[in-house]
């Protein structure tokens, strides 16, 4: 394909084999390879295709992992920045997914680079790759750097005056909290987030964040856990995901059990169960 000048079908074969070498952790592999058979039509869309694709595999490969960052940034400043830091960060999503890979530290490294070569630092867009940022380093167990980049994904969004952006941000940054078991700070800017996605009509983060509101008072308020369960409850009445309509009747289910309602709590958590798994 890449002889002939054919760019969309070389693209789609180097993606094929691009996912192959990575679920055979051959990456290195992989990587020489595509070099190779982009070498062979310098210049081409084809060849040019195929080095991104060999540059992103490359991250994971620790022979490559030096030319393949430096060859995304001369793209970068040679080209449109944020378009090759929308593909980074596809490429990331895809290596946290789960489905097929799970590759922490790859997806970690494509995020930084996405975020390095972005253009747009002024702008919600970088804002939003910080914050998907910040979650990779979460799930990384780098505490702090992630905090770091949460801090940093709010002060863009109210920069750019986007309420949908930091009620993101600060739900991230709330569960980095929970996890740490500072149980009032989380609860605090659980809060916050839910009543910004509520203002800007986002009612399936509301429930989410709402949601991370009641684990934290479970064990202390109970009376305020209830209260905000019904809240949800109005939320999820007014047409939501199936996954929020989940989140509302598992936050019931947890509500009833503490009460001492445990059949209520067991048909809440089961009717939960089957949405969550349906969609």
């Amino acid at each position: 394909f890449v002889t002939v000048g054919d760019a969309d079908w070389a693209g789609r074969a180097a993606r094929n084999l691009k996912l192959s070498w990575r679920l055979q952790g051959k990456q290195c592999e992989g990587t020489a390879w595509l070099r190779s058979a982009a070498s062979g039509s310098p210049g081409s869309a084809a060849a040019s295709g195929l080095s991104i694709e060999a540059a992103m595999l490359g991250i994971g490969c620790p022979e490559q992992a030096e030319w393949s960052a430096s060859w995304i940034r001369s793209q970068a400043a040679q080209s449109d920045g944020e378009a090759l830091a929308m593909e980074l960060a596809r490429e990331s999503y895809m290596l946290d997914s789960g489905d097929l890979l799970q590759d922490t530290d790859g997806s970690l490294a494509l995020m930084r680079l996405a975020c390095d070569v972005a253009k747009t630092a002024e702008s919600w867009g970088y804002g939003d790759l910080v914050n998907d940022l910040g979650i990779r380093l979460a799930r990384a167990d780098l505490s702090d750097q992630a905090e770091t980049a949460f801090s940093r994904a709010i002060d863009i969004a109210e920069r750019e005056e986007n309420r949908a952006l930091k009620s993101l941000a600060l739900a991230n940054l709330a569960e980095l909290h929970s996890r740490r078991s500072d149980n009032d700070v989380a609860r605090r800017l659980f809060a916050l987030s839910a009543e910004l996605a509520e203002a800007v009509g986002d009612l399936d983060q509301a429930i989410a964040s709402w949601a991370g509101t009641t684990r934290s008072d479970i064990d202390g308020s109970q009376t305020r856990a209830a209260e905000t369960t019904k809240r949800m409850v109005d939320l999820a009445s007014r047409g939501v995901s199936p996954q929020a309509r989940a989140t509302t009747l598992s936050a019931q289910a947890t509500a009833a059990y503490v009460r001492g309602s445990y059949a209520k709590a067991f048909t809440n958590w089961r009717r939960a169960a089957s949405l969550a798994s349906d969609n």
